[in-house]
């Protein structure tokens, strides 16, 4: 299991949620990983605990994006492909049916994921990371239920930290550990998430 080092965070302590820009070790990069405390205190890594995916309410991960953001920890000295482009998926800048492909490769088909199948205004945003294009972020957003999540989805047949249970398409298989993304695809969702709220 990959190790890390704080370099810095935001905290909501109401929530127990944070936003952290920490050192992975193993591969010298930096990484921005989204966390939330369990009730017993310990630090939650993994999206589905107890037939639920993990989420927080939206204005409160805009809230702490924005801090982060203003904290340097998606500064440009970070990012892990300084120079590469990375262009989103917005679901809401693409036509109905596109649309629709991009939420069945990040929504799964069974009951745990009904809240976002029935969200009026649901918007996800997806980035691939440049390399390879092995792996894809994604945030998932109903803005007027503000609710929010974000998922990492890879097609590393050999990566052994993936749910295996939940049916995605496309050939995206879900990790188990919350996020952790580069600093530029976290500022791309900060500005589609900004856009969300604005309507």
């Amino acid at each position: 299991m990959a190790e890390y080092r704080d370099t810095s965070k935001v905290v909501n302590e109401a929530l127990g949620v944070t936003l952290a820009l920490k050192l992975r070790l193993d591969t010298d990069y930096h990484t921005v990983v989204w966390r939330q405390k369990r009730p017993s205190n310990t630090n939650r890594r993994f999206y589905f605990e107890q037939g639920h995916f993990w989420s927080m309410p939206a204005d409160a991960a805009l809230k702490m994006m924005v801090e982060a953001q203003a904290n340097g920890l998606f500064a440009d000295e970070y990012w892990r492909w300084p120079g590469k482009s990375i262009d989103p998926r917005d679901s809401a800048k693409m036509s109905p049916e596109r649309a629709q492909e991009l939420f069945r490769e990040t929504l799964s088909r069974g009951s745990e994921d009904a809240e976002w199948w029935d969200c009026r205004d649901l918007r996800i945003v997806a980035c691939r990371e440049p390399w390879e294009k092995r792996w894809l972020k994604a945030m998932i957003v109903c803005p007027s239920g503000n609710r929010l999540t974000f998922r990492s989805f890879t097609r590393e047949n050999d990566y052994e930290n993936k749910y295996t249970t939940f049916r995605f398409s496309k050939g995206w298989m879900l990790d188990r550990s919350m996020m952790d993304a580069d600093g530029r695809i976290c500022q791309i969702m900060m500005e589609r998430l900004k856009e969300a709220f604005r309507g």
